[in-house]
């Protein structure tokens, strides 16, 4: 939680470009949604006709083994893309929905940026172990 209420206190006070929240979504179901677990982004990025959800995770396995290749973690990306997907649902329409998967980084940690379902999605990392100032600014590229 500390990574996580860093990123959104850090983008809150240093950014202007967008409105920033934690936001709790609706699930788009047309049955009963009473037992479905609760979704609750990390942060909520807004402007216009734009949503950016970044999902922070503090773990220091990234990547997992899986039949001997290496893989992004699924939980992570099914639960950023269950976010993108019911949050678009209640988008104004023509608006774009994108989110972020953000780790500290630990090691070698490949990025990824792809598109699922005509959201574009960026899995990265944040470098903890350097100066302010470079903090601040790999912080602030992330709204590029």
């Amino acid at each position: 939680m500390l990574f996580e209420r860093f990123v959104r206190n850090f983008l809150r006070r240093e950014q202007v470009a967008f409105r920033l929240c934690s936001r709790q979504l609706k699930w788009s179901t047309n049955g009963d949604a009473l037992l479905l677990p609760t979704m609750q982004t990390d942060v909520t990025l807004r402007r216009r006709r734009q949503r950016t959800v970044i999902e922070t995770k503090f773990t220091a396995r990234q990547l997992m083994q899986r039949f001997g290749q290496t893989r992004d973690r699924s939980d992570h990306l099914y639960q950023l893309f269950a976010y993108l997907q019911n949050l678009a649902a209640h988008a104004p329409a023509g608006s774009r929905v994108g989110g972020i998967l953000l780790y500290p980084r630990v090691g070698a940690c490949p990025e990824v940026r792809c598109e699922l379902h005509g959201h574009p999605v960026r899995i990265t990392t944040l470098d903890l172990s350097g100066e302010w100032e470079d903090i601040r600014r790999q912080l602030l590229a992330l709204l590029d």
